[in-house]
């Protein structure tokens, strides 16, 4: 039976829900949730791999997704990422994160577009012959309706995005951000800069409610994949407006985990793996969202990609040192790590000790060249990239942070299905074209 899909959100299971409002006690509510949720996960890798805690995993699993559920967009998106990482997690903690990018509440035709700016409202309905009165797909931050254009007379996708959740979501990042300076304070963690990380990552949350800016990259990949027969991207039919946008109706596909052929599953995580590189690489744009719900197969195996509202783009100098530092790591060359992480940094102490510091460097890429997705570990490798700068008194930035981000995410479904690509070698033919 063909799943119905459209851009970025995956098939929302309806359950009613208004449009959210902001006040001090959801405001004690996001931090309790989150500081709960913190502990579960904790709790749930301190619990470990044993069989004898299996039912136990599953029942710290459901307690986090529902802490997260009432706390908002701006955790189901930490959920999303979190949901991909088996290779971190026990499955049996994992199963119930599948709620989160399969059902998420929905909200109404009729009730969201009253949350609208009248004008935004008019002219949205007199777009339309008929919009459907409930969702067929939602999301953290909109909902997505099947729709029929009075120009064209098709059948289209319209995203629209839901105002009351904007306002939570500035709420939950704002708490979120006082969190994690907490936790930036608690050794080792004060080493890596996580409040500038989060702050950056949060930005492109909130940015993700502005349809116009999702557009433009929606359109950019559009443009670039529309000559390739091995990837989809839906059509744009109406952009330009803040709270709303239009694309081509997707049939036919389905999620990865639902791909009975592994051959060809595989084969649509390599064409991902490429078309995620190239577009860092040679665009300077990375889809920053690259979880299941936005990559999907169709019938004649094709990748779908979906959803651009937390694409970004990265300028001509973060694009160089990128790849500097990718080409660094597929060679194992320290001395040009070494080089790309001193240039790039905020603060490089006037004693560093040069020799050092190379040679940590040296001993960091020795212990990571040449392994596959299967025996690499993106998160790790971040984080003592970080704790070697910060041992040597480098202050670094967030330049490459968002990046790593966008691939930590499709690093977890490589890691399930796909453990044999070799991520490094994937990338260099871009990383040379870059430099």
């Amino acid at each position: 039976m063909s799943v119905l899909a459209a851009p970025g959100l995956s098939s929302t299971r309806a359950r009613r829900a208004r449009p959210g409002s902001v006040g001090a006690s959801r405001a004690v509510a996001v931090a309790g949730a989150g500081l709960f949720a913190v502990a579960i996960l904790a709790l749930s890798m301190a619990v470990g791999k044993r069989r004898r805690l299996r039912r136990l995993q599953r029942g710290l699993g459901r307690i986090c997704v529902a802490s997260i559920h009432g706390a908002g967009g701006t955790f189901i998106k930490f959920a999303q990422v979190l949901a991909t990482r088996a290779d971190l997690f026990d499955a049996e903690f994992l199963a119930p994160f599948a709620a989160v990018q399969d059902r998420v509440p929905a909200v109404g035709y009729d009730a969201l577009t009253a949350a609208l700016p009248p004008a935004i409202a008019v002219d949205l309905a007199s777009q339309f012959a008929e919009v459907s009165a409930q969702p067929f797909a939602g999301g953290s931050v909109a909902q997505v309706f099947l729709a029929r254009s009075r120009a064209e007379d098709n059948r289209l996708a319209v995203k629209i995005v839901d105002p009351g959740k904007r306002r939570q979501t500035i709420a939950d990042v704002m708490m979120m951000r006082r969190m994690v300076r907490l936790v930036q304070r608690c050794s080792p963690l004060r080493r890596i800069p996580l409040a500038d990380a989060f702050h950056a990552m949060s930005r492109q949350v909130v940015l993700q409610f502005d349809m116009r800016r999702e557009a433009r990259f929606h359109r950019l990949c559009h443009d670039v994949l529309s000559g390739r027969d091995d990837v989809r991207c839906p059509r744009l039919s109406l952009t330009g407006r803040k709270y709303w946008l239009a694309m081509d109706y997707v049939t036919g596909v389905h999620r990865l985990d639902a791909e009975t052929d592994a051959e060809r599953r595989s084969h649509c995580l390599l064409t991902a793996t490429r078309i995620l590189f190239e577009m860092i690489f040679r665009r300077g744009v990375v889809h920053g969202d690259f979880h299941p719900g936005n990559i999907l197969i169709d019938d004649a195996g094709r990748l779908v990609i979906l959803d651009f509202g937390l694409a970004f783009g990265l300028t001509t100098s973060e694009r160089r040192n990128l790849a500097r530092f990718f080409m660094a790591v597929a060679t194992n060359n320290a001395d040009l790590a070494a080089d790309v992480i001193v240039e790039s940094a905020r603060h490089v102490p006037a004693d560093l000790d040069a020799a050092s510091f190379r040679r940590a460097v040296a001993a960091f890429l020795d212990a990571v060249a040449g392994r596959s997705a299967g025996d690499f570990a993106l998160a790790g490798f971040t984080r003592e990239l970080f704790l070697i700068q910060s041992r040597h008194g480098i202050v670094s930035t967030i330049e490459f942070a968002l990046p790593m981000l966008a691939l930590l995410t499709l690093e977890g479904s490589l890691k399930r299905w796909y453990p044999a690509l070799d991520f490094q070698r994937e990338a260099m033919p871009y990383v040379i074209q870059a430099l």
